[in-house]
């Protein structure tokens, strides 16, 4: 955590009666932080999981990539906004998270899933109502379908997401598992208004975790 003079990142959400959103932000302290200091590295490095995503400087993601492969920590970037990436940053990743869009702006072509395999060992890719995707350089490939649920606002759905997502990979659960699990998180996020708010607890994705897939052996 650091303290900096000047405004906090803001960012202003849209969303349209089909509870999808668009998203202006202004990076404020976000744009700042840069570099990572002897306590963030020992902090990324006592971690089992390293979640990143692409709303701080670029350099600085990298930096912490890095530091989490050299520490033994999984990598678990979430590529958003979408850009095209470096292959310094790719080449630290254990797990890409994307959306269709995204993933065609780091491949640069329609056809994506070939391309990032090629660049990173593992891909998920959410797919909105309809779940998510996997796929991994050991011939691996799954499809979990999304929880139904009356949707009011997308807005963090993709964090929800993400963040279960990299709870249950630290926890163990095989690919399938921990892809319901989060895709129980995302729907469950998309049934409130609200960003940070609307992020559910692990007893909410649970209920909707059950009520779904059914509850693990």
């Amino acid at each position: 955590l650091r303290t900096l003079a000047g405004p906090s990142g803001v960012a202003l959400i849209a969303v349209d009666a089909a509870a999808e959103n668009i998203i202006v932000v202004a990076p404020g302290a976000n744009g700042r932080l840069d570099g990572l200091d002897d306590a963030d590295r020992a902090a990324i490095a006592g971690a089992d999981v390293l979640v990143c995503q692409l709303e701080v400087p670029l350099p600085t993601v990298v930096e912490a990539a890095t530091a989490a492969r050299a520490g033994g920590t999984t990598v678990v970037l979430n590529a958003a906004p979408a850009r095209a990436l470096p292959a310094e940053l790719l080449s630290q990743v254990d797990v890409l998270v994307v959306n269709e869009g995204e993933a065609a702006a780091i491949a640069g072509h329609a056809r994506p899933a070939e391309s990032l395999l090629g660049v990173v060992p593992r891909v998920v890719m959410t797919l909105g109502a309809n779940g998510a995707a996997y796929a991994d350089r050991d011939g691996l490939r799954l499809t979990v379908p999304a929880p139904k649920v009356d949707a009011v606002d997308t807005t963090a759905a993709g964090d929800a997401f993400t963040g279960a997502l990299a709870v249950a990979w630290a926890e163990g659960r095989p690919v399938a598992e921990a892809l319901q699990w989060a895709c129980g998180a995302g729907a469950a996020c998309a049934r409130t208004h609200g960003a940070s708010t609307a992020l559910p607890t692990r007893a909410e994705i649970q209920e909707l975790y059950d009520t779904t897939y059914g509850t693990p052996v």
